[in-house]
């Protein structure tokens, strides 16, 4: 007799093997990223699996004049070099500061190390 295993507890059955269960995602649908490298430094030879994630591709961003939608800008445009576009969603400052200035002001702040790094900026 076969028996299923849960995708929550996969040790209720000693009889599957752990490679077995490694193989397969627990969630349908969901890519399985085994040994999954990190971001493309100096040394490194390909691109992660991240940045060929997103290659080509458009990304949104809600919030991204906060603390963490600027550090996930900056991360975004530092590791994935493919990246297509990044747009950002932005409303009218607190004060009646305008979008377009937040935005000069975000991307003078958070961008500028990568400018002076890559010429593409």
């Amino acid at each position: 007799m076969v028996s299923e295993v849960s995708p929550l507890n996969p040790s209720e059955d000693a009889s599957v093997a752990p490679e077995e269960l490694a193989q397969e995602p627990a969630v349908e649908g969901a890519k399985f990223l085994a040994g999954v490298e990190g971001v493309l430094s100096s040394d490194q030879k390909s691109p992660s699996a991240i940045a060929e994630f997103f290659k080509g591709k458009s990304v949104l961003v809600t919030g991204g004049t906060g603390f963490l939608g600027k550090a996930l800008v900056e991360k975004l445009l530092r590791s994935c070099p493919g990246i297509s576009n990044v747009y950002l969603l932005m409303r009218s400052g607190r004060k009646g500061e305008e979008p377009t200035l937040r935005l000069k002001k975000l991307l003078s702040d958070s961008v500028s190390h990568l400018r002076d790094a890559k010429d593409k900026f």
